[in-house]
């Protein structure tokens, strides 16, 4: 499917991108202070220091270049920080890649990779806060080469910006009672003067939400309020893209030990381009866990623009960890019904499939990021690339991740599929809004196996 998108300078961009800088820089500073000699005192830190190369050959290194082929030599140099307390977690991996192109199709160029994740417990038992920092390298061409490793530079650079925050509240309210809420955070841009207007600007998504429940025993209820806005300098309404206001009651019926079935109502407001209006939501929820290595969760609503829909499955064995997700949500970056997503993170996988076998979760941290350096595995599998613009959008996702562990071999599989389009009402017309309509497909496979204790020889299909 082709495109056409307008592609013009904004105005907004230079107080976007100092918004964004600020963000950036407080995040970053808040990692620093907890690295300080007092700050890490209590802590238990780990330092790696990784080395590496690789060679890439392609037969359409540069598109601008009349698609010539052309060798490449990466340069991978990374410091990984990793410190484990009772009231922090920090993971720091910040890096750079060199890449050398033999034939001249591009520039030569290094490129800046930072990747921080911390949590932290800041009232034992009630408040906890996320956060997560980011600056890599990705495909000027959102559908173009992507790769399936983190650390693979594409052949067309530009950089991608991301910041998080997320304050969590949970509180156990006696045996059947639970309260909790969140309001999470996320900011990107990319650094591409060529990208589509409102890929230049930052895209800031809020979701905050407070849920209280009485657990299914075997009836229970629940009620939750929401607010959930996507905003970017460019779109219409003061930079508002799409807010959506819900409030929900459900009831709940346990009706084996391993399955819990629900029905949910309740009313939410949505603005986005010139709309705002109100309606009433209704569906029901299903939970099944025949085991504590399988379980299944699924929700479906009828909503203004007509089925919602969002499922989640997982399975892990000593040697297997499989997960799958289905959704059909407006694009406000987290499932309104807040089931989740399959993970493509190659570490989740293989930390529930070493949950039985090293249940302390840091010495299990440890002997995921051990796996992963030992039998070459990438930190990420194939995904669909995130595409934020100016207009509103309804997403439609389905993803299947799966990792089999072996003595010496490793595979790991990823198929993946997203279709985007304009957000409207059930049953209207659209607007034919430009940019507003994209599908993607792919699929990703790593197979590797341990030649000795020093070697791995690995292959991977995208």
């Amino acid at each position: 499917m082709s495109t056409a998108i307008e592609r013009q300078a904004s105005a907004h961009e230079p107080e976007s991108r100092a918004a964004f800088l600020q963000v950036l820089g407080a995040a970053v500073g808040g990692v620093a202070l907890q690295l300080t000699p007092g700050a890490a005192a209590a802590q238990k830190l780990k330092l790696d220091l990784s080395l590496g190369s690789q060679v890439v050959v392609s037969s359409n290194a540069a598109r601008a270049a009349g698609g010539r082929s052309d060798l490449m030599l990466d340069l991978m140099l990374s410091v990984r920080v990793q410190s484990h307390g009772s009231g922090l977690h920090l993971d720091m991996n910040v890096g750079a890649i060199a890449r050398v192109h033999a034939q001249g199709t591009a520039d030569n160029r290094i490129e800046p990779q930072v990747d921080i994740k911390g949590t932290a417990q800041v009232v034992e038992g009630w408040v906890a806060l996320d956060g997560t920092v980011s600056a890599t390298s990705a495909s000027t061409d959102p559908f173009g080469e992507q790769g399936a490793r983190q650390d693979e530079l594409s052949t067309e650079a530009r950089r991608r910006y991301q910041a998080g925050l997320t304050p969590r509240l949970r509180r156990e309210l006696g045996e059947d009672w639970v309260l909790q809420g969140a309001s999470a955070h996320t900011w990107q841009r990319t650094d591409d003067p060529q990208g589509t207007v409102g890929s230049r600007e930052t895209t800031h998504l809020e979701d905050t939400s407070l849920r209280i429940e009485r657990r299914a025993r075997p009836l229970g209820v629940s009620a939750e309020v929401r607010r959930q806005r996507q905003f970017n300098d460019a779109a219409l309404r003061n930079g508002t893209v799409l807010a959506i206001d819900a409030a929900r009651v459900g009831a709940s019926y346990r009706v084996s030990p391993n399955l819990v079935a629900g029905l949910v109502a309740g009313r939410e407001r949505s603005s986005y381009l010139t709309r705002d209006d109100t309606d009433n939501l209704y569906g029901l929820n299903l939970e099944w866990s025949p085991n504590e290595r399988t379980w299944f969760r699924g929700a479906a609503e009828h909503r203004f623009f007509g089925q919602a829909y969002d499922m989640a499955f997982s399975h892990r064995s000593p040697f297997m960890a499989i997960s799958a997700s289905l959704s059909r949500q407006p694009s406000v970056g987290t499932s309104t019904l807040g089931v989740g997503t399959a993970g493509s993170s190659v570490a989740s996988l293989l930390d529930g499939l070493l949950t039985t076998r090293i249940p302390n979760p840091i010495d299990r941290s440890a002997a995921v990021n051990r796996l992963i350096t030992e039998r070459g595995l990438p930190p990420t599998l194939g995904q669909a690339t995130e595409v934020f613009d100016q207009t509103p959008q309804l997403v439609r996702n389905g993803a299947v991740s799966l990792v089999l562990l072996g003595v010496r071999h490793t595979v790991a599989l990823s198929v993946f599929s997203q279709k985007a389009e304009e957000l409207r009402r059930d049953g209207e017309l659209s607007l034919g809004l430009s940019g507003s309509d994209f599908r993607q497909r792919g699929a990703s496979a790593v197979f590797s196996r341990r030649l000795s204790p020093t070697m791995t020889a690995s292959l991977s299909v995208d």
